[in-house]
């Protein structure tokens, strides 16, 4: 009977210890499903705040492409413009060259009219004092005096057409000093303000 007694609480204090393993187990479990949801579940939201920082990257990328087209489109048309200056500059200072040759034959020819009125008056009469000091009509200019305008009317527009030149010049060595291609180039060639400074 004792025996019995013996054996029934031997298998009693088993079936507690079974028991409790197994409870202890079944919490071991569940901490770990708990882990494992709460894992997921971070997961799941850092996925989503990936997916929203792609979605942003991803319009970054499309403005940035957008802004590098119209980049490239303002580079070609000031490209362009840049060329179409330096061929009107190149027409405008051969028609420069023409007009200052105009100028230095008109020159030439006003000379040798001025040399040929000259030669033709008499310089003497014009030296001799006059027997009569009243005025007997209205003055006139003589061709001297209209001769001598002119040639400082010429002298003058030669003046200005030589500085005009002189100018177009200057601008064209430093054209020329300045590089083909880059952004100093356009920079300073496309914007007069600039380029009036550096002068």
């Amino acid at each position: 009977m004792e025996n019995s007694v013996v054996s029934t609480i031997e298998k009693i204090k088993l079936q507690e210890q079974d028991t409790e393993n197994k409870l202890k187990e079944k919490r071991e479990f569940d901490s770990q499903v708990t882990n494992l949801n709460r894992a997921i579940k971070e997961a799941i939201e850092h996925t989503e705040t990936n997916k929203i920082e792609n979605k942003t990257i991803e319009t970054q990328i499309d403005n940035l492409k957008s802004q590098i087209e119209i980049a490239n489109a303002q580079k070609t048309a000031l490209l362009d413009q840049v060329q179409a200056n330096r061929k009107e500059f190149f027409k405008l200072q051969s028609s420069l060259d023409s007009g200052i040759s105009k100028v230095w034959e008109i020159r030439s020819s006003l000379c040798t009219a001025v040399q040929s009125v000259a030669d033709n008056c008499d310089v003497r009469a014009l030296l001799i004092k006059p027997l009569c000091t009243e005025p007997i009509g209205p003055l006139v200019k003589s061709d001297e005096d209209i001769v001598s305008k002119q040639i400082a009317q010429y002298n003058d527009r030669i003046k200005t057409a030589t500085e005009k030149r002189d100018k177009a010049l200057r601008e064209r060595d430093r054209l020329q000093v300045e590089p083909d291609e880059g952004d100093e180039f356009i920079r300073y060639v496309g914007c007069p303000a600039i380029a009036a400074s550096r002068r």
